[in-house]
């Protein structure tokens, strides 16, 4: 686990920060007998402030062990109010924690009296107290409406409920609480004092600061993160003690959003910090290719642990360069904390990739991918969503036919201009060479080999094995998808597979596979596939624009023509093998058309016209109950009318003449 949390020491500086910080460290120190020095630590947030403040404060513990560090955290105090008298407070505290000595007592001393004396002002001053007289003003004149009126029940039912509420409320709000015990804090620790102005208090603790040898440094992290009122509580505060001696502030906020919370009408937030900040440090850049080994160093980790069995086969040396510096992933990694992000996320999801020792993602795909969900989660839902583009199958979904050259270049440059950015606009092109040739010029991909582009995001076997975190439940892994191709030759262990495939929802994951693995296929198993595809098509439902049925129906004309030259055999011994398949008459239409997909003569299809035709003829004369019952009669029935109308329509009109069958039908 690379964990995202700010260094401690310059054993653990991956960025070379320590000069930077030690630089600092050294001016702070020789900030001697002087007015307070106001510095402003700034960098966007992610960058490292914290870890150079860390090493800020360790080098001056190690230099200098007389100074005094402050850390004080205005989030911890919710009010305006709390944020003034808790900072006198913390740093009385921390004087007294750190140092025994009379002088440093007697200064704490003076700062924890100006803490009390801040807050009976606040308190006194509070809506809360304010409104006292009010609601014992309500209280009387409840008691009034009682007496004046004192045989009304609800009247007085409502006056006791109105008591009630406002003795709890008196009881739990913390003006009266913090005024009783801010009283007796008071009487403990100014009673023998004479009253003493706010000038006084600041006149005597200035005195006792300008004694001390070394500065006190109080420190304010993440002021950014508090809301606009505490932005400025704050920086009323350091303001208003700017003329101590030997106190520096060093406050530390991304520069950017600490300005934009407090800029108003009157004046911009950067012009309210020029008025209190003397002097701003920016936290240095890392050095980018620091930043960019360091990465590197871990992904070679990363791969190491993987005892996977076909490295070959996901990971190429020439691809990663290519992808890391020429089309910009690099970019994308500007600080240490998007560094750690990145390799924490990737290693945990490519961990669940793993399926018997087999990586079945390509490593840079997965690098990528990881990448944009991390930095461009629209972007990435946007490509699982739509997977079509992506891979270059664009069709008119109604007829399954290609779209224009030009509206899919429309559509590619749509997608773009809606989810990419200036960062991912190459990598989105390189990944998916189909949606590049939307755009331009072919992607040219003859450099990888045939076993590396199996496995990347662009083929069609993997692109949903990319979001397992999406689909994981119905996912069917690449290696468990062989096993269907593996036990063919049984037909009962065939059915049961895609029974099991069907019934735990991996019916979409087995049709994104199939098409991949057809080479794969013995030629002697060839009609065993197609008759397995016959037993899904069955198996599945006919609900939807584009049914399940209708997807098996496209899975297997798609797979006839990667089998050019033998498809009218195939044909022949499918029709032979399955008499009445509710396939044939779609798998006819289809092939009718005749396109330059497949290799079937007119003659051949005339022949299979008329074998589907008679098997049907046969099954609706010998198998009327069947056939009335089949949920493609009407189907059947359309085939043999278009074949031979008049055959058909005498065997109907004969079947109509017969009550029994005039009903059953």
């Amino acid at each position: 686990m690379y964990k995202d949390k700010p260094i401690e020491n310059a054993e653990e500086d991956l960025l070379n920060r320590a000069d930077f910080s030690n630089s600092l460290a050294d001016a702070i120190l020789k900030w001697r007998n002087k007015e307070s020095w106001i510095i402003a630590l700034t960098g966007d947030w992610g960058i490292g402030k914290t870890s150079v403040k860390n090493l800020v404060v360790n080098r001056i513990k190690t230099t200098s062990q007389n100074t005094r560090i402050i850390e004080f955290k205005p989030w911890e105090w919710s009010s305006q109010d709390l944020i003034m008298s808790a900072f006198f407070k913390e740093v009385a505290s921390e004087l007294e924690l750190r140092d025994t000595s009379k002088k440093y007592k007697r200064l704490a001393e003076k700062f924890r009296k100006y803490s009390y004396y801040l807050n009976n002002i606040q308190i006194v001053a509070s809506p809360t107290v304010k409104g006292v007289p009010l609601l014992l003003g309500i209280l009387l004149g409840c008691s009034f409406f009682i007496e004046i009126f004192p045989n009304n029940f609800s009247l007085e039912l409502l006056s006791n409920l109105i008591i009630s509420v406002l003795a709890v409320w008196l009881v739990f709000v913390d003006g009266l609480g913090g005024l009783f015990k801010s009283m007796v804090d008071r009487n403990e620790h100014l009673a023998k004092e004479n009253s003493q102005s706010v000038t006084d208090f600041k006149k005597d603790i200035a005195e006792s600061l300008s004694k001390i040898n070394d500065p006190i440094l109080i420190i304010i992290d993440d002021i950014d993160r508090l809301q606009r009122y505490q932005i400025l509580t704050v920086m009323q505060l350091v303001k208003s003690n700017a003329d101590f001696e030997n106190i520096v502030f060093l406050l530390l906020y991304s520069k950017s959003v600490l300005e934009k919370k407090i800029t108003d009408n009157t004046q911009t937030g950067h012009e309210y910090m020029e008025k209190i900040v003397q002097v701003e440090f920016k936290v240095p850049e890392p050095d980018v290719f620091v930043l960019r080994r360091y990465l590197i160093d871990n992904l070679d980790l990363i791969l190491d642990k993987l005892k996977h069995n076909n490295f070959e086969h996901i990971f190429d040396n020439s691809y990663f360069a290519d992808i890391f510096y020429q089309q910009g992933l690099a970019n994308y990694f500007t600080n240490l904390r998007s560094v750690y992000k990145f390799l924490n996320s990737f290693e945990f999801n490519l961990l669940s990739q793993l399926d018997s020792g087999y990586l079945e993602i390509n490593f840079v795909d997965f690098m990528v991918l990881e990448t944009f969900r991390i930095f461009e989660p629209k972007l990435y839902s946007a490509i699982y969503t739509n997977k079509d583009l992506m891979l270059g199958r664009l069709q008119n979904i109604y007829s399954f036919t290609d779209m224009s050259d030009e509206r899919k270049k429309d559509i590619a440059n749509t997608f773009i201009k809606d989810f990419g950015s200036s960062h991912s606009a190459n990598l989105l092109k390189t990944i998916f060479p189909a949606f590049h040739d939307y755009i331009q010029e072919s992607f040219d991909t003859n450099s990888l080999e045939e076993k590396l582009i199996k496995n990347m995001i662009s083929h069609e076997s993997r692109f949903d094995r990319y979001f397992m975190l999406n689909i994981s439940a119905n996912n069917l892994s690449t290696y468990r998808f062989i096993d269907f191709f593996d036990n063919l030759e049984n037909d009962e262990s065939t059915k049961t597979y895609l029974d099991n495939i069907y019934e735990h929802n991996k019916f979409d994951s087995f049709i994104e596979h199939t098409f991949s693995y057809l080479d794969k296929i013995p030629n002697n198993l060839i009609n065993k596939y197609f008759n397995s595809l016959n037993y899904l098509y069955n198996l599945v439902s006919d609900e939807g624009m584009i049914s399940n049925k209708t997807r098996v129906s496209f899975l297997f004309l798609e797979s006839l023509k990667k089998f050019k030259n033998e498809q009218h055999d195939i044909l022949r011994k499918f029709i032979d093998e399955n008499k009445v398949s509710s396939l044939l008459p779609t798998i006819y239409s289809r092939i009718e058309k005749r396109n330059e997909n497949y290799s079937i003569t007119e003659q051949e299809i005339n022949t299979i016209q008329h074998q589907i035709a008679t098997n049907i003829e046969s099954f609706i004369k010998n198998q009327l109950e069947a056939f009335v019952k089949h949920e493609r009669r009407v189907t059947f029935l359309l085939f043999w009318y278009s074949y031979d109308q008049s055959r058909c329509k005498d065997h109907i009109s004969y079947l109509l003449y017969n009550p029994e069958n005039f009903f059953q039908i």
